[in-house]
């Protein structure tokens, strides 16, 4: 659909994750993997992020 659209992004659009860096990189990994299948119809994917994803989950 994205492509008869002419959208060249999948987005998602938010997330909640399991609590902590472990849920976050989950997350990422879900994204990398569409990314790559989506990649040969030259389809990107995306994420949109809101203010909570700012909060610090671990001092690094």
């Amino acid at each position: 659909m994205n492509l008869i659209l002419g959208s060249e992004y999948v987005v998602l659009a938010s997330a909640e994750p399991n609590p902590g860096p472990n849920g976050w990189m989950w997350i990422a990994n879900k994204l990398n993997s569409a990314a790559e299948r989506l990649e040969p119809s030259g389809l990107k994917v995306g994420y949109h992020n809101h203010q909570a994803e700012f909060t610090r989950v671990r001092a690094r």
